[in-house]
């Protein structure tokens, strides 16, 4: 009778999971995320998927007429004290292969249990399945995403030009100021198809159970809510809140576009039970962030502003004379 009793017990316990919801993670893959977690918040570089956020906001809160029509880039005096003689420092000409290298690598860590056959390949295998209607749902779940990232492209408010900047130094850091669209965009479609998997998989497949099984009692909205906050998190630098206060404007915003983004993917994995459905929308807008960027917004503006500086110049009287005559 005892030992009927403590069975039944262990299986009411243990063994009884919540009908038609994924299983829950092991205690092992628990540990891990924690682990990783802590790592990343101890970490001093704060990825938007490897990139660190420190935007000089006090020029970009000038009005649109204070504003400089020209940046001017860092320069590097050589250790002269004579100004006239700075020249530029040397901006990158050419993929930086490195940098691609190191964002594989971060997601190659954050993902070990994907590419090692672990509890995150079996996450994978068990609740993502790829097909013609994940991707159709993938393509429409991120079109919200994609109109909202176009209005904060396009938004003069001092809040979001930080963001702005920010990528936009990103990616030149990473693709060069000369446009590459067949190699930018194999290496676009490359790391956001690598940071998708791996980071859906990580948030929505395991953390996101991990939470609602081991710490709410099944309650999935509250497991919801926690990876979601720990996804917004983990792409900001946390340090970044307590060093000025224009650092904090820039990590608050990017701290609520990140929850915007997860609570989507989020919602993409439960409402359609398919881990596939969430990968793909996150690769999209990682592949329209990168490769866009590089092409319209650094170098699209870059040749912009090669060929103005080419154009002849004259005065304007002597404009003004041309049309009089």
């Amino acid at each position: 009778f005892l030992q009927r009793e403590i069975t039944d017990h262990r299986e009411r316990t243990y063994i009884m999971k919540p009908k038609g919801r994924p299983l829950s993670p092991s205690r092992a893959t628990m540990i891990a995320n924690t682990v990783l977690f802590v790592a990343a918040l101890c970490s001093i570089t704060a990825p938007i998927h490897g990139f660190q956020v420190s935007p000089p906001l006090a020029v970009l809160k000038m009005s649109k007429k204070n504003r400089p029509s020209v940046v001017n880039l860092p320069m590097d005096s050589g250790g002269g004290d004579d100004a006239t003689t700075a020249k530029p420092i040397s901006q990158p000409t050419s993929i930086n292969l490195p940098l691609v290298l190191t964002n594989l690598a971060n997601q190659a860590f954050i993902g070990s249990t994907i590419w090692t056959g672990g509890a995150g390949y079996q996450t994978l295998v068990e609740h993502a399945n790829f097909d013609s209607g994940a991707v159709l749902l993938g393509v429409a779940g991120v079109i919200p995403l994609l109109l909202l990232s176009r209005k904060i492209e396009t938004s003069e408010s001092p809040y979001v030009s930080g963001l702005n900047l920010s990528t936009n130094m990103a990616v030149l850091k990473l693709f060069g100021p000369k446009a590459r669209p067949v190699l930018a965009l194999a290496i676009s479609v490359l790391l956001a198809g690598v940071t998708g998997i791996t980071e859906e998989t990580v948030f929505r497949g395991q953390s996101l159970p991990t939470f609602a099984n081991n710490y709410f009692e099944g309650d999935y909205l509250a497991g919801a809510v926690c990876s979601t906050l720990l996804f917004a998190i983990l792409h900001t630098n946390p340090l970044g809140f307590f060093k000025s206060r224009d650092a904090f404007i820039d990590n608050s915003t990017l701290l609520i576009l990140q929850l915007i983004n997860g609570s989507t993917f989020c919602l993409l994995y439960l409402a359609t039970g398919n881990l596939a459905v969430s990968i793909i929308a996150h690769a999209l807008y990682d592949t329209y962030t990168f490769y866009k960027t590089h092409l319209v917004d650094v170098a699209g503006q870059m040749e912009y502003a090669e060929r103005e500086t080419s154009m002849p110049t004259c005065s304007s009287d002597k404009v003004e004379k041309m049309w009089i005559e």
